[in-house]
């Protein structure tokens, strides 16, 4: 099946999981439908609806933002969503990529060499033999691509039991709580993990974030990481992730 089909099966999947207020409230969020089309269409007419005005990639997009606005982050609806959000992603980087590379060599290809005899004329003219070298000593060879040391291997979950100490003394309790909402939104802990760590006071909720994510393994660590380099680049550096 082809990536717009899957996902507007997904799509189907997660208006199913919306109660009426949240159908209700996504619909009005859904703005470049007019509200004449959107009023007495059946729930499951609205995914061909939505993918028909935004597009599959800007549905994406769209149903995100409203998914966190309504707000449902949770894992019912995450784990069906999440996959096509970072597929998404991973497109419009290779876009990107792909934009910067034909930049460059489109640069480059307008570039003219030099003409015939005009090295020997500037030679001549600046009174250098023609072979002579310009700079006072021999040019510093570039370093190949495998002598540039590779960046920091260290694994997510050592990097993190490293730092845990620090962390719970100079992580801040809003902090906390966004990185809780994230982890949440992204699927690797759920709501009763969530709200057990986040009643407690703010020492043994750092503590119990670092245990809780470190046992989840390395790409909930990875994103804890991350997501508190956003959130506080200041503790981040005195961490030395960053």
């Amino acid at each position: 099946m082809s990536f717009e089909t899957n996902w507007k099966i997904a799509l189907s999947s997660i208006l199913e999981h919306l109660i009426d207020s949240q159908f209700a409230k996504m619909l009005l969020y859904l703005d470049k439908i007019p509200q004449g089309v959107k009023t007495g269409k059946a729930r499951e007419e609205i995914p061909d609806l939505i993918v028909q005005k935004y597009g599959t990639e800007g549905s994406i997009s769209e149903i995100d933002k409203i998914m966190k606005k309504i707000p449902r982050k949770d894992a019912k609806v995450q784990k069906l969503l999440r996959p096509f959000v970072e597929k998404l992603k991973k497109r419009q980087k290779e876009k990107g990529t792909t934009r910067e590379c034909a930049s460059t060599s489109g640069s480059g290809a307008r570039k003219r060499k030099p003409a015939a005899g005009t090295t020997s004329k500037l030679a001549a003219d600046s009174g250098l033999p023609k072979k002579q070298k310009t700079a006072a000593g021999p040019s510093k060879a570039i370093p190949a691509e495998d002598s540039v040391p590779a960046e920091d291997s260290v694994p997510a979950e050592e990097k993190l039991l490293k730092v845990r100490a620090e962390f719970v003394k100079r992580v801040s309790d809003a902090n906390l709580n966004q990185l809780l909402d994230k982890l949440l939104e992204r699927g690797f802990i759920n709501d009763e993990e969530m709200q057990s760590v986040r009643t407690k006071v703010k020492t043994d909720k750092a503590r119990n974030l670092i245990d809780l994510v470190r046992e989840k393994g390395p790409e909930a660590c990875s994103l804890l990481i991350n997501t508190l380099c956003e959130v506080d680049r200041c503790v981040s550096k005195v961490l030395k992730l960053i």
